[in-house]
């Protein structure tokens, strides 16, 4: 006999489904027939556990803003190294996720859950930022930085970088090894923007 699930495991559930058809199938994926398929449940069982498609795409971002926050580094540490930490975490995702970043980056996920959705991934992003522009300039500070680049240069360069690989088409080799392609994207950026 099947355990029945609770309404938070159900929502989870249905909220990593939402995710998981935005990254294959992109946002015109993300319907309640497909969601309902995905997830062994009637369309209208869905509706149990959200009042609406826009309450079960904020759930996604919730589900999104999870795991980002855990690329963010536990402990203070020299801003390059928590940056490092950072940063690899983060292609991790966007090369493992790139229909799911793409709808976020994008705003096509924001769209969907409504005025609450869009402030809330504006919130996420500057959170990112902040942390990138804290740690570039405390390197900055400390003398770790290459001299005659400032830290919002190179803050739009390392944004610069996730974004290319997030909405540009890179070898098959990106999609089998996010690790390989996270630490040697940031080697190289270490190299461009460290003494």
């Amino acid at each position: 006999m099947t355990k029945r699930r609770s309404t938070k495991e159900r929502q989870r559930q249905i909220a990593q489904a939402a995710l998981e058809l935005i990254s294959e199938e992109g946002v015109g994926g993300f319907t309640t027939a497909a969601l309902s398929k995905r997830v062994g449940l009637a369309e209208g069982t869905i509706f149990r556990h959200f009042s609406s498609k826009e309450d079960i795409a904020l759930a996604a971002i919730d589900l999104l803003e999870e795991r980002l926050r855990e690329s963010f580094p536990d402990e203070e540490g020299e801003p390059l190294e928590q940056m490092g930490l950072f940063m690899r975490h983060r292609l991790q995702l966007v090369v493992a996720h790139r229909g799911v970043f793409r709808a976020f980056f994008s705003d096509q996920l924001a769209m969907i859950a409504g005025r609450d959705g869009v402030e809330k991934m504006e919130r996420i992003k500057g959170e990112s930022v902040d942390f990138l522009r804290r740690c570039l300039d405390e390197a900055a500070a400390e003398g770790k930085l290459r001299s005659g680049v400032s830290p919002e240069f190179l803050l739009r360069v390392i944004q610069g970088t996730v974004h290319g690989f997030l909405f540009g088409s890179g070898p098959a080799e990106e999609e089998s090894q996010p690790q390989n392609l996270a630490r040697r994207t940031w080697s190289s950026l270490v190299e461009l923007i460290g003494r």
